[in-house]
């Protein structure tokens, strides 16, 4: 259990990490639903003590390379010196947000804590080991990870498309200096806007003015007709492309979907399934089966479970229904699936390959692709 401190704010149960301080910091409290949370942009390590001893004693300590096991005072590395490469090193490393995460629930109080960082900067420190390592603290620490790959802009994208590009930068080393690339009205010269996920965004006229800072805009297009579930349906996607690889493996990759559902106190259960893989819909679990012409949806145990348009159906771009056909075979009263009943088939659909099987807040997706 996080140790409580006499400095805790006891109104604030939830703290959200970000690595970034532009985008991050302004979308996500645009959509928290309750105050009880805090979001810290990036962590600025200090000096715990200004006293020469300790100075000398914690850049030794520092220069040791177990910076994982330095707590100095509240979430501060110890020292901070330009020139000290473990230091710098660390400053890359995703177990800098996972650690101050760790201590800002302990120091502070907070019963529940997000660190958020993606995969960009993966040359300066961002080995698969780092990345394994800050994923094993989290776990033993309790901290919950947001992260994506390659930026937290995948997670915008999503939004508007399942789209399986990898992407390697979040947006123009020149946007910076003011070149919006992939704006029709500012061409640049350095680059194929499409090559970055922040270009791509405008060349398309899915956000025609993206931008980092303006992450209240986003938070707005979050929440717009729709786009919210389809994003989260998006991400689960990008989750089930490489099931047996870790997040930092895959591009591309996002789970920033379970904390916006936290923020605004969402409870989809949203997963995408393989053939012959079991899934369990409230007291059932099924697998399906993918046929030429067909879909078998298959019992495997529990109670039965009625087949009928809205708990099955194809669905569109968007995730909603277009409907449900059953094969010749099956009668209209036998449309359920039991210990007496151990299948239904279900005919395709030319329009749709996304089968959807729903119930309550559980939604299953299903690519039937030949």
């Amino acid at each position: 259990m996080a140790r409580v401190s006499k400095n805790m704010q006891p109104h604030e149960a939830l703290v959200v990490v970000c690595e970034g301080t532009e985008t991050e910091m302004s979308y996500f409290p645009a959509l928290k639903s309750c105050d009880n949370v805090k979001f810290v942009p990036r962590p600025q390590e200090k000096v715990t003590s200004e006293s020469k001893r300790n100075r000398t004693r914690n850049a030794r300590d520092l220069k040791s390379g177990d910076c994982t096991q330095y707590t100095g005072n509240e979430y501060y590395v110890g020292l901070q010196e330009v020139d000290n490469e473990t230091y710098r090193k660390y400053c890359q490393e995703p177990i800098r947000w996972v650690r101050a995460t760790k201590l800002f629930m302990e120091r502070k109080g907070f019963t529940e804590g997000w660190a958020v960082y993606d995969l960009d900067n993966k040359t300066n420190g961002r080995t698969n080991a780092s990345h394994q390592k800050a994923r094993e603290l989290a776990h033993e620490w309790g901290v919950h990870i947001a992260f994506s790959a390659y930026s937290i802009e995948e997670w915008f994208l999503f939004h508007y498309e399942r789209n399986s590009q990898p992407f390697f930068k979040s947006d123009c080393e020149h946007f910076k200096e003011g070149v919006v690339c992939g704006n029709d009205s500012v061409i640049c010269m350095n680059c194929n806007p499409c090559e970055y996920i922040g270009g791509y965004l405008r060349k398309r006229g899915l956000i025609q003015d993206y931008q980092k800072k303006k992450g209240i805009k986003l938070a707005e297009i979050t929440l717009e007709n729709g786009n919210l579930h389809r994003a989260c349906v998006n991400a689960a996607w990008s989750r089930s492309l490489r099931p047996t690889c870790q997040p930092y493996e895959c591009n591309p990759y996002t789970d920033v979907d379970k904390l916006v559902m936290r923020l605004l106190e969402k409870s989809w259960i949203i997963e995408w399934v393989k053939e012959n893989m079991e899934f369990k819909v409230n007291n059932t679990t099924l697998k399906l089966c993918n046929g030429e012409d067909v879909v078998t949806l298959i019992y495997v145990s529990g109670l039965s479970f009625v087949v009928n348009a809205s708990a099955v159906y194809w669905c569109d771009t968007n995730y909603e229904s277009i409907g449900l056909d059953f094969d010749s075979s099956e009668s209209h009263n036998g449309r359920l699936v039991s210990p007496e009943k151990e299948s239904v088939v279900i005919k395709k659909n030319s329009r749709s390959a996304v089968l959807c099987i729903k119930s309550g807040f559980n939604e299953f997706y299903f690519e039937a692709t030949n």
